[in-house]
This record gives structure tokens, sequence and C-alpha cells, in this order.
């Protein structure tokens, strides 16, 4: 595809496919030089192993992940998400293995959770955190380690 850009000056744009997905090259000196590719996502890219080469997206839009410590969530941006529902704790500190490691030294994991059941107050406090577990407990109302039910989230970066 050709479009003209100003007097005398146009722009190229052409689509390969490298294994099923669409790249675009682009140029505006009517092809003497080629900018980065420019990969389109759609159904055969947009979830799977998410990649940063170069400060850049190299994978997937989204990866998503579950085992026995919960699910993730990463985001291309290296964003992750990580969940774990209905887990049981306590009466003492619990460490909780995340799904997924979040990229040791880059910034924190924030950690919060919430009690299952509404029986009771509540509290989930959270003792320590690093790019792999969280160590937590439950505690109620006159600030006493319980045991009890909890759905937890951690957020952080994880690329």
């Amino acid at each position: 595809m050709n479009r003209r850009i100003s007097a005398g000056v146009y722009g190229i744009a052409r689509v390969f496919f490298h294994s099923n997905v669409p790249v675009i090259w682009t140029s505006s000196d009517n092809g003497s030089n080629w900018d980065d590719p420019n990969t389109l996502y759609g159904t055969e890219n947009l979830l799977g192993t998410v990649a940063i080469t170069g400060g850049k997206p190299s994978g997937a839009v989204f990866e998503y992940g579950a085992n026995a410590n919960g699910y993730y969530l990463r985001v291309a941006n290296g964003v992750q998400v990580c969940w774990r529902r209905n887990c049981s704790i306590g009466p003492g500190a619990t460490t909780w293995t995340f799904p997924a490691v979040f990229s040791g030294g880059q910034g924190s994991v924030a950690v919060i959770g919430s009690a299952t059941s509404a029986a009771t107050a509540r509290t989930v406090s959270g003792i320590s955190s690093s790019y792999q577990d969280a160590t937590i407990q439950l505690r109620d109302h006159s600030n006493a380690a319980v045991a009890g039910g909890v759905s937890l989230l951690a957020i952080g970066l994880g690329l």
C-alpha cells in the first residue's frame, strides 16, 4: 500500500506473515529505509507467552495461567496480577507462593486480601512480601491470629 504524505513524498506499508502472524513494515521515503516491523494482534497471538525485547512487546498481549497456588495474568506492558480464592490460612503466619513469579528488583508487589466469611469480623494482614511469595495472617477483632478462609490478590511487575 502506498500513500502520499506530502508533495513528492510517499509512505509505503507492506504486510508479511511470520508464523501465521501478520507483520507490517513501513517506509516514509519510498522504500529506501524501512522502520522496525509492527506486529498486528488478533486471535493467533493475543493470548500466549508475554515477552519484552528491547523495551518493546515481542510476544503475546496477555498471558494467563493457573496452578495449585492460584491464577495469574501478565500483560505486555509488564504488569502482573496473581489471585487465589477461598484458601485456608492460619492460625499463625502462612506463606502464599504466587502462581507466577514477579520480576525481582523491579519495584514492589502489593498484596491485599479479604476474609471469605462474613459471619465474623476478620482482617488479612501482610507480614512480608517478595517477588515470589507473601507471608500473611488472619486476625480477629481483638487482633488475635485465627484460622480461616481468605481470598488474595497481588499486583506488581511480571517481566
